[in-house]
């Protein structure tokens, strides 16, 4: 559990309780007050040692997850504060222990970072069946609307975890189902429309168990990237459509220049041309069929022919022959990938 999440935590018991309660760092520092509170380093110290301490009418407590120490404190000597401060202790302790592993735990298997020593605590605690497959879907928002993004997701995926990644990401944990597709529709319906938020969503490939999780997590952040460089008018990219340009994406940077270097000057030509290149995409889109792409680009077939012909006196590429346009989409991945 991180500062902010803590901090939220707090402040939502504070509002139930109608309590001043303060939140303390591991060094000691008051973190959700204005005024300059600071424990000493003893005090600290005394703290984490003996648990409940009177220092100026305040208690205070240590509550610790795996990766921080915090200290909360009550600033008003009220009758029966102890007693208070222990509840609240507890309930505090109680959320960070299932926050921390659902979140530290998450990044954990997300990154493959898991030791073996906590690895069955933490799939029992996100209850993690090895036999079922899961997804993992990355969402990219501008806005900072982490809870309305993780209170839809709680609500359209039942039970899914979530995780704030850095860059404005969020991480879903669900369960892989029959409908999976629809209800990632649902979803990106529901905050777009209803919330006005919006978002871009790279899905995983569905993995087995706790040691695919990072496998569908990597796949669900590589579409994300991809899908966002190459379709920037779609919002949901699933990996499963994304093969070629992934295998492009992953030969590397420096191979993807190189190759652009080598590649004809003509096609540049192309692709700094908007209609040109716009036409040679919905041919692609609609399958090399010319009738379909002028309908869809609502233009004459023989303005889409007189184009077609132009692409290949400019690029030396007929992209109604399927070679040709295997040629013409690698580069555009590659001319993409590049800007």
């Amino acid at each position: 559990m991180n500062e902010f999440q803590f901090k939220t935590v707090v402040e939502d018991l504070s509002r139930e309780l109608e309590i001043t309660i303060l939140m303390f760092d591991g060094q000691g520092v008051c973190m959700n007050n204005g005024k300059d509170i600071k424990l000493s380093v003893n005090q600290v110290a005394k703290i984490r040692q003996e648990g409940f301490c009177a220092f100026e009418n305040a208690f205070f407590s240590v509550v610790s997850d795996v990766s921080n120490d915090w200290i909360v404190g009550m600033v008003n000597h009220i009758p029966g504060v102890e007693k208070i401060l222990k509840i609240v202790t507890m309930t505090l302790e109680k959320e960070i222990k299932r926050d921390d592993y659902t979140q530290s735990g998450l990044e954990m298997l997300f990154f493959n970072t898991v030791p073996e020593e906590k690895r069955e605590y933490i799939i029992n605690a996100l209850n993690i069946r090895e036999s079922t497959d899961y997804r993992v879907l990355v969402i990219k928002y501008e806005e900072k609307n982490i809870k309305i993004l993780t209170d839809k997701a709680r609500i359209i995926f039942h039970n899914c975890e979530t995780i704030s990644l850095d860059g404005n990401l969020l991480g879903l944990f669900i369960r892989n189902k029959k409908d999976v597709n629809q209800l990632i529709d649902t979803y990106l319906q529901d905050v777009t429309e209803n919330e006005g938020i919006h978002i871009k969503i790279g899905v995983g490939v569905a993995s087995k168990g706790s040691t695919g999780i990072h496998e569908s997590f990597k796949t669900a952040s590589n579409a994300l990237l991809v899908g966002r460089a190459l379709l920037r008018t779609s919002k949901i990219y699933y990996f499963e459509d994304l093969i070629l340009p992934m295998l492009v994406y992953e030969t590397g940077e420096g191979e993807v220049r190189e190759y652009m270097k080598n590649t004809e000057d003509g096609i540049f030509e192309i692709f700094s041309d908007l209609e040109l290149l716009d036409t040679g995409r919905q041919f692609l889109i609609n399958n090399l069929n010319t009738s379909e792409t002028a309908n869809s680009m609502f233009v004459h077939r023989n303005t889409l022919v007189y184009r077609l012909n132009k692409i290949e006196k400019i690029s030396g590429l007929d992209i109604r022959r399927f070679e040709d346009a295997l040629k013409f989409y690698i580069r555009y991945i590659a001319w993409q990938l590049e800007k």
